[in-house]
């Protein structure tokens, strides 16, 4: 029978995915194929025209839906986000839109006047690093959430305070949501390392820091570059790696030749298996201005590999023992490079403390299909 038809699925429309495969896209690879699709069917809507993972979501049965993104057309934005809803609203259960911010919010508009009963907003962010005027587009239509959005999911308390409000907690449906990974996915793998690092072009001497995360000022990979000319002149044969796209690529190749480490720094674009990246790196190096709950964070200490990140990351996702923290905003190279040295003398950890954690898929899968389907 299909699923569509089959009253004991719930339907469930994802919205905010986009080509990007950043920390969005990574959780719903790793919840959609968890979940039992004889009680959860997901699809997609997107601005985009295509979404990261998309292959991988329809050969488990998952439809994708694309609109025209509304900076593109005012106009076809609209008329077409109502067509969809005017057709296909029927079919679903459950809206589920995920976000950075409140700056878009149409699509909960458009599911409750089509008659979607449950609405979720989830925030994945903890600050506005979206520019100044979707800035400005969340702080107009936060106070109207509320009205709009049945269910209010975060990915920690912290990250409320900025995306729903002081007074968060009273929100309906309100709910800490931990972002979870397949703990098994990204195992430390001797092979891979190997092969990657013969791929990209490194040798086996070279210690190699990886970033991962979109080329956008949150994500601070100024500091990642500044980094590395400092480790490069203390005399360490530092290769760099930095794994997303995005704005900013410009502005680091730029720097990243006013340095002169153009050939210690790759940086790679989107990389569908940052998995191997983690096995074929030495340490991880995220000097993140703000964060919601990173899943590069989850699945780097799912490697075991050695890790330094900024002091915004919730304490509550530090599992590991071999991670080093530094100041937030820290501009100085200085204390980075001494991080990055620390956390090499602790090695690499075997990565299982994530198992049968809040941040493991495999005991998250019971309680999302319940927060789903209620």
């Amino acid at each position: 029978m299909d699923q569509m038809n089959n009253q004991k699925v719930t339907n469930v429309l994802i919205v905010g995915m986009t080509a990007n495969a950043g920390g969005i896209e990574a959780l719903m690879r790793s919840i959609v194929p968890c979940c039992d699709p004889t009680v959860v069917h997901f699809d997609f809507l997107s601005n985009e025209p295509s979404i990261a993972f998309e292959a991988e979501f329809k050969a488990l049965g998952c439809k994708s839906y694309h609109i025209t993104a509304r900076r593109e057309s005012r106009s076809k934005f609209y008329r077409e986000l109502r067509d969809f809803f005017e057709k296909h609203a029927a079919k679903y259960d459950v809206i589920w839109e995920n976000q950075n911010s409140a700056a878009n919010i149409d699509y909960l508009v458009y599911a409750k006047r089509y008659g979607i009963p449950k609405r979720i907003i989830h925030c994945h962010n903890a600050k506005n690093g979206e520019g100044f005027v979707r800035g400005v587009l969340h702080a107009l239509n936060r106070p109207a959430l509320p009205s709009i959005a049945t269910d209010f999911w975060t990915v920690s308390d912290e990250s409320s305070v900025w995306f729903f409000g002081k007074d968060y907690k009273k929100l309906p449906g309100y709910h800490v949501f931990s972002n979870a990974i397949d703990v098994d996915a990204p195992r430390f793998d001797e092979a891979a390392r190997m092969e990657c690092r013969k791929r990209i072009g490194i040798s086996d001497n070279s210690v190699v820091v990886l970033n991962v995360g979109r080329l956008v000022p949150q994500k601070n990979q100024s500091v990642v570059l500044a980094c590395t000319a400092e480790l490069a002149r203390r005399g360490e044969d530092v290769i760099t790696l930095v794994a997303g796209e995005g704005e900013l690529r410009g502005e680091l190749e730029e720097q990243a030749k006013e340095l002169d480490i153009q050939k210690r720094v790759k940086l790679l674009g989107m990389v569908d298996n940052v998995s191997e990246l983690y096995s074929a790196s030495d340490v991880l190096l995220m000097p993140s201005l703000f964060e919601g709950l990173s899943i590069a964070l989850l699945e780097a200490q799912a490697n075991g590999i050695p890790i330094v990140t900024s002091s915004v990351i919730v304490e509550r996702a530090l599992v590991n023992a071999n991670i080093v923290r530094v100041d937030a905003g820290e501009k100085s190279p200085l204390p980075w490079a001494d991080a990055v040295e620390n956390a090499l003398s602790m090695g690499r950890v075997d990565g299982t403390a994530l198992h049968g954690s809040e941040f493991d898929i495999k005991t998250q899968v019971e309680n999302i299909q319940g927060l789903l389907t209620s």
